[in-house]
């Protein structure tokens, strides 16, 4: 089966620790906080009666059903590293439980696990800065994907790719608070034409 790849949306809030206004060349940043990740298709599933003619005829599809993993929240650590004062890259990780819409109770019972673990880079936008010290920033991310149905009995892997961007603001010395949103594609991952043929 192809896998699929789909657009996908996902907007964060998160606090950092040893987060500077102007970070030096080799300076680290530690941060956590909540996600939205937007829904996304997730394959289509048919319902076919078995023919009783002869000469192997195809049966008849009854109905078919489009199945999508819905909009969850999510939690999410980062790391990252200046390389210089503007570019910085970071690794991260988060975890999510997206219900699967449309699809039959014998395939997925309840919410997926979703993990997703990304590298990136960050480029402050130093001269596109919001009052005294919010600094916007772009990001571009890539990730290794994968879900897991509650019962163990189902995983599949896929990637995840993004672009976007946000505003850091320090809110003391070593602490501050950061916004992100971005665009990207999920190619692989859960599919309901796959989970049909385990």
């Amino acid at each position: 089966v192809r896998p699929l790849a789909v657009p996908l949306a996902v907007v964060a809030l998160s606090a950092s620790l040893l987060a500077q206004d102007d970070p030096p060349v080799g300076a680290f940043e530690l941060g956590g906080g909540v996600q939205w990740i937007g829904g996304s298709p997730a394959g289509s599933s048919a319902a076919v009666e078995a023919s009783n003619r002869a000469g192997g005829l195809p049966g008849i599809t009854l109905f078919e059903a489009d199945a999508r993993l819905r909009a969850a929240p999510g939690v999410g650590v980062h790391i990252g590293y200046a390389l210089t004062r503007r570019l910085a890259i970071e690794g991260g990780f988060t975890y999510s439980r997206p219900a699967v819409e449309g699809a039959p109770q014998a395939i997925v019972r309840s919410a997926l696990h979703q993990y997703v673990v990304d590298v990136g880079v960050t480029v402050r936008l130093e001269g596109l800065r919001l009052g005294a010290r919010a600094v916007p920033f772009v990001a571009a991310r890539a990730g290794y994907l994968r879900h897991l149905t509650e019962d163990r009995a189902f995983a599949r892997t896929g990637g995840v790719y993004q672009l976007g961007g946000g505003v850091r603001r320090p809110i003391g010395r070593r602490t501050g608070l950061r916004f992100d949103a971005g665009l990207g594609v999920r190619h692989g991952g859960f599919s309901l034409d796959d989970a049909r043929t385990r």
